[in-house]
């Protein structure tokens, strides 16, 4: 049973990732811890209503998940991912095109997914469940091996394809090396295909920005993975990274996905063939 521990104050980001849950527990047999961070300034008592609440309402939409319910002290995001050390994934709500509202509650989404040490799914406010592919983006360089692992499994127990994108930032006048780049996405393909043989399998290649490309084809995804760097949220936002230009700004839900969260796909190589198309 996979252990789920849910960021979750009432609002409609909340709610919206709470009800992502819900549909991700009719796949997956989950345990959900429902816990909501009372900062200093804030009413326990009204939020032990706001997670009870919460928690009646996803028992409704899923009766086959078990949810307890936790009101802490503290301050986010770091009472969230501290309340809970054997997690699977931690998830958490956002509002559309406003990462950074504000300094205390606009940076949350993007603090937790870089701090947090297991898979983090960030969803939109207004989130709505979509028929599209699981897109995953693959960098080639360690970060995404366990992200990749991590969409695989999603597409399959989902029964939805899945849409590999490699994608890298081309300095003007300079050379593309695109050969490379497609030995780099043949062998995330390849790894696929033998773990999780008969699932189907699209893949992009573009030289772009990586960002502006997951964002333009996510646009009808169900999911969108990334692996993250564990640069901290500071850096992530100086240095612009997929991750922090994502969060928030995409309909989709968005999982950062740590390096050492998952181990990478790793089969014998005699099993058959993903179905392995290539988008036009």
């Amino acid at each position: 049973m996979e252990h789920v521990l849910l960021g979750f104050e009432g609002s409609e980001a909340s709610v919206a990732a709470l009800e992502w849950v819900a549909q991700r527990a009719r796949h997956v047999p989950s345990h959900v811890t429902l816990t909501t961070v009372a900062e200093f300034f804030e009413s326990e008592r009204e939020l032990q209503r706001v997670a009870q609440q919460g928690a009646d309402l996803l028992r409704r939409r899923v009766t086959s998940a078990t949810v307890e319910t936790r009101v802490l002290r503290g301050w986010m995001p770091e009472t969230l991912l501290a309340s809970d050390r054997v997690a699977d994934l931690v998830v958490i709500g956002s509002h559309l095109y406003a990462p950074v509202r504000s300094m205390l509650k606009g940076w949350v989404p993007l603090r937790v997914s870089v701090q947090s040490a297991v898979p983090t799914c960030v969803v939109p406010a207004g989130w709505h469940d979509r028929p599209g592919p699981v897109v995953v983006g693959y960098d080639g360089d360690g970060s995404a091996d366990a992200a990749l692992r991590f969409a695989a499994s999603e597409a399959a127990r989902t029964k939805r394809s899945l849409l590999i994108v490699h994608a890298w930032t081309v300095a003007p006048l300079g050379p593309r090396h695109e050969a490379e780049h497609q030995a780099v996405l043949d062998r995330a393909v390849l790894a696929v295909s033998r773990t999780y043989p008969g699932l189907h399998v699209e893949h992009v290649l573009l030289a772009d920005d990586p960002a502006l490309v997951l964002e333009a084809l996510a646009r009808e995804a169900s999911l969108v993975v990334v692996g993250s760097h564990h640069h901290g949220a500071l850096a992530g936002g100086l240095l612009g990274t997929v991750a922090w230009y994502l969060v928030g700004a995409m309909a989709a839900p968005l999982c950062v996905v740590p390096p050492e969260s998952l181990t990478p796909l790793d089969a014998p190589g005699h099993t058959a063939p993903a179905n392995v198309t290539a988008p036009a």
